[in-house]
């Protein structure tokens, strides 16, 4: 994959990977809000988002998200917008989940916003899709859940195609194992490991991208709170010393 592809790609998972944390009836009426810290060689970086989600009868909702990014990158710091996104989210049983959802460009592709957005990218190769300069984004995913008393394990698995009117088009395939640990009532601890499969990509110069994220949650009837630290596995990432915090706040409405 080229360079410039890779930076070009991640600043949007801040919006994808953070507007992903639901609350416990994640097809009800909510409302949210997310941020996200990023730091790596040369980059210090936040972004915020807001995301809306409707249902649309018992077993179906939509939801939208877009946000901002504000970074310094080589010592200058500038601010760009993430792509907009509109997801369908049909729940076959209470466990199982299947997903549809479409991303459009929205990003900076020049001057310091896009050098901004494109260096957000270069430390989310984990999920680069969402946020392409100049790209549209179509994915589709599974998600299954498996909650018990002390806690809950969930397994998803996603394929989005990126077309991009400048560049080569991008097919990325997706698996996350998450888990979370109950400590109290409403307080458990959390982890997730997501696989990013470049397999697809004509030029890719690796295989697979890896990220491991720990955290802890605070959920009850209406709202939920996540705190994440993530942080890759793979070797290239941790020489660029990347790390990213993160918070997301949902409510039911």
């Amino acid at each position: 994959m080229h360079a410039a592809s890779m930076r070009a790609a991640a600043a949007v998972l801040v919006v994808v990977g953070l507007a992903s944390t639901a609350a416990a009836d994640d097809h009800a009426r909510a409302a949210g809000a997310a941020g996200e810290y990023t730091h790596a060689a040369a980059l210090d970086g936040g972004a915020v988002l807001a995301w809306w989600r409707e249902p649309l009868g018992a077993d179906l909702a939509i939801d939208g998200a877009l946000g901002v990014v504000i970074a310094t990158h080589a010592g200058t710091t500038a601010a760009s917008l993430t792509n907009p996104r509109v997801r369908a989210r049909y729940h076959a049983t209470e466990a199982l989940a299947l997903s549809l959802e479409l991303t459009l460009p929205a990003a900076s592709r020049r001057g310091d916003g896009g050098a901004v957005a494109a260096a957000m990218a270069a430390a989310h190769r984990d999920d680069p899709a969402p946020w392409l300069a100049g790209g549209t984004t179509l994915a589709a995913g599974l998600h299954r859940r498996w909650p018990g008393p002390r806690g809950e394990l969930a397994f998803d698995a996603g394929f989005a195609w990126t077309v991009r009117a400048d560049a080569a088009d991008l097919p990325l395939v997706h698996v996350d194992a998450s888990g979370a640990v109950r400590l109290l009532p409403a307080t458990e601890l959390t982890a997730r490991l997501r696989t990013t499969g470049y397999g697809l990509v004509a030029d890719s110069a690796e295989d697979f991208v890896h990220t491991l994220a720990l955290g802890a949650r605070y959920r009850d009837r209406y709202r939920t709170l996540d705190l994440a630290l993530e942080v890759p596995v793979d070797d290239a990432d941790r020489a660029a010393d990347v790390v990213r915090g993160t918070v997301a706040l949902t409510m039911d409405l």
